[in-house]
């Protein structure tokens, strides 16, 4: 961080936690306002042309801030599956995420680099349509982690565990990717839809007091029926596509088996956190300009 940030971040430390999304998110788009802009004009060009701007017309789209894909045909998702299983095969250990007891992620800088199956999954023609028609701009690939989750007794869920939004943009989109068949018991990653989301955030003043940026169940079903929660619980290869700052959501509650993810998050340029994007290192001189777009942020225009 330089000095202004600094300063900002830790101005926003007193602000609750959708003021300070908002806030943060005003002041980068000041500063990367030419991003966004070229993005967005990119892709709209391509729209008013009539040519869907990754030449491929996706089937799935996103609405109520999310969409399921069961189909398991997605480009290179079959080798990126396979790639997963054989790097949680070695056992390696890995730091908790976020200081998580409940949830690791197993891939490492040299597993991106030395298994290419992810960057082309998360950067396929296919995945970045379904992505961009929803934000309306080509994004920025911010993360790819390979999650999991351990069984446990643990009774009382807490963090990540109850519902929540997250806090990177004012608007997302994570892909969750099954490793294996997952059940009600596997602890599946469950959601609302962003219009029942919102009913539960105005209702409980989510995100503008400090105290409250976790709800539990209770509070939740008692404004939207459970049974409009969507639990991801299908089978191996099976997508979720979430807008997990506007649909409240939660994930981890492993009872009696484990749960193994991919996980790919793609953000505006001009983000709602100081968080810096890493993947620019694993652009390839033979990589498409739209490929290196999507993993440069900073970029503000290709070659054609």
């Amino acid at each position: 961080m330089n000095i202004v940030e600094v300063v900002i971040f830790y101005t926003t430390k007193v602000l609750s936690m959708r003021n300070r999304i908002k806030f943060v998110k005003f002041f980068n788009t000041l500063r990367f306002s030419s991003r966004l802009k070229y993005r967005s004009h990119l892709y709209q060009q391509k729209n008013r042309e009539g040519k869907n701007l990754y030449a491929v017309n996706s089937q799935i789209r996103m609405e109520d801030g999310y969409a399921l894909d069961l189909s398991q045909s997605l480009p290179y998702v079959t080798a990126a599956i396979a790639d997963a299983k054989d790097i949680l095969s070695r056992d390696v250990k890995v730091t908790a995420f976020s200081n998580k007891v409940f949830l690791t992620n197993h891939l490492t800088e040299d597993d991106l680099s030395n298994y290419r199956s992810f960057i082309n999954m998360a950067t396929s023609d296919a995945m970045l349509t379904i992505v961009a028609d929803y934000l309306g701009f080509i994004p920025v690939l911010s993360e790819i982690a390979l999650w999991y989750s351990a069984a446990s007794d643990h009774k009382i869920p807490e963090s990540s565990q109850l519902y929540h939004l997250d806090n990177a943009d004012t608007s997302q989109v994570k892909i969750f990717i099954l490793l294996d068949d997952v059940d009600d018991n596997g602890g599946p990653f469950t959601f609302l839809g962003s219009r029942d989301s919102e009913r539960v955030l105005d209702k409980t003043n989510y995100g503008n007091k400090r105290d409250v940026e976790r709800l539990h169940d209770n509070v939740v079903y008692d404004i939207v029926s459970s049974r409009n929660a969507v639990k991801f619980s299908f089978n191996a290869g099976s997508m979720a596509f979430v807008d997990t700052s506007k649909c409240l959501h939660f994930g981890s509650r492993c009872l009696d088996r484990s749960r193994r993810v991919i996980m790919l998050q793609y953000l505006s340029p001009c983000r709602a956190d100081f968080r810096k994007n890493n993947l620019s290192k694993f652009i390839r001189n033979n990589d498409t300009d739209l490929r290196k777009l999507v993993l440069d942020p900073d970029t503000v225009s290709v070659e054609h």
